[in-house]
């Protein structure tokens, strides 16, 4: 036990020495370790003095010495230095840590204390090793817990900036009828939208969704935001096709070397006559919600940012005002988990987004893409779920007459 440091608190010096001398001739090694002597009163005024890494407490007979040793005992506890006390009153000290404190009778015998002190010498390499790395690691945790509040400043950060892409509301426009679940599954989402006036008549209306999660897809998304229809230099509409085409032009002469692609689905509507012109690129088919139940409608095009020469056709139909045209990203198709299955895609969210055409009869729009949401957030794993979802329903405003009717 070479190298070791053994403290002897005594009330005696003198006394202290011939005990340790005794205990040394038992010690179970082939030599005895080091040993400092303090007295009682200047290791509880001065701490700094209990260098060792093992502490022997000879609390002696004076009753004044005996009162000291719990609060010596809780310094050395302090200090995660374990410790032998030896007093007349052992059953005093039953309530210190078993661990950390052997306590003994006073009239011990030598080879007892030397062995109990051994011990705890042997022990104590191990138990510093472990301090040494707690440290090490609290040091680091300090660091990562830094770096992990950074990075949620920076997240926080971002999605301000993406919110600032995204409609804080619904336009209102004479004739049309808007509602909208918006569900990002983290900080920022893959998921974009947006509903426009394009003039007197016309309304543009996108629903993309950038392939991935976090700050990546977020980050396209700022491409995706120029996918809605508007007008040309010229006046001219850029219908939903013509949209596509320049979007997917964009990205592919952005992304490069790095696959980054997406779906989208990019229409106009117009107020008066309600037919509606989609376009779409890999995206869900939008759904055309009626009396008769529920009609997907197919629109051919390649995925963006994968294809040079990308390829999006129209798709023509009149909405009529008994229906809702909903468009929706992907991660419906996760959002209503079968009982006791995993997370798989599959058509349940049918029933989910048909239910919104009979809510909008009874209570209108908005309240009945409210019940959607509230229908998300009572799905199990909604608190994580897997993907964002965004829903945009769009339907033709009823005459009043019609309306005070039903």
């Amino acid at each position: 036990m070479a190298g070791s440091i053994v403290t002897v608190v005594v009330r005696d010096r003198a006394d202290g020495e011939v005990r340790w001398r005794r205990i040394a001739g038992r010690w179970p090694g082939v030599e005895a370790p080091t040993v400092e002597i303090i007295g009682l009163d200047d290791a509880l005024c001065e701490p700094h003095l209990l260098s060792g890494g093992v502490a022997l407490v000879l609390a002696g007979d004076d009753p004044a010495g005996r009162a000291c040793v719990p609060k010596l005992l809780d310094v050395l506890d302090a200090r995660m230095t374990p410790a032998v006390a030896l007093t007349d009153e052992p059953g005093a000290l039953a309530g210190l840590p078993a661990d950390r404190v052997i306590a003994l009778p006073a009239s011990a015998r030598a080879e007892i204390v030397a062995s109990s002190l051994y011990a705890l010498c042997a022990r104590q390499p191990a138990v510093e090793a472990l301090l040494a790395e707690l440290r090490t690691v609290k040091r680091f945790h300090g660091g990562l817990q830094d770096q992990m509040d950074r990075l949620q400043e920076e997240l926080q950060l971002a999605a301000h900036v993406q919110r600032q892409f995204i409609p804080r509301s619904l336009p209102e426009i004479d004739g049309l009828e808007f509602g909208l679940v918006f569900r990002p599954c983290g900080y920022v989402s893959g998921d974009i939208y947006d509903v426009a006036r394009i003039d007197d008549r016309l309304t543009g209306f996108f629903v993309a969704d950038a392939v991935g999660h976090g700050v990546p897809a977020a980050l396209m998304t700022m491409v995706l935001s120029k996918a809605m229809p508007t007008l040309d230099e010229d006046g001219a509409v850029v219908g939903p096709a013509e949209s596509l085409r320049r979007l997917n032009a964009s990205l592919m002469r952005r992304t490069g070397r790095v696959q980054t692609f997406a779906t989208a689905v990019c229409g106009v509507i117009d107020a008066r006559t309600g037919v509606v012109t989609l376009a779409g690129a890999g995206h869900p088919p939008p759904l055309r919600l009626g009396p008769a139940g529920v009609r997907k409608i197919e629109t051919e095009g390649c995925l963006l940012g994968v294809f040079d020469d990308g390829l999006f056709n129209e798709v023509s139909f009149r909405l009529e005002p008994e229906e809702v045209l909903v468009i929706h990203s992907d991660g419906f198709e996760t959002a209503f988990p079968e009982d006791g299955a995993s997370s798989a895609a599959n058509d349940r969210y049918l029933e989910h987004l048909a239910a919104v055409r009979d809510g909008r009869e009874r209570f209108g729009i908005d309240a009945a893409m409210d019940r959607l949401g509230r229908t998300l957030d009572q799905q199990s794993g909604s608190l994580h779920q897997l993907d964002d979802q965004t829903a945009l329903a769009i339907a033709r405003a009823r005459p009043l007459s019609a309306r005070s009717a039903a």
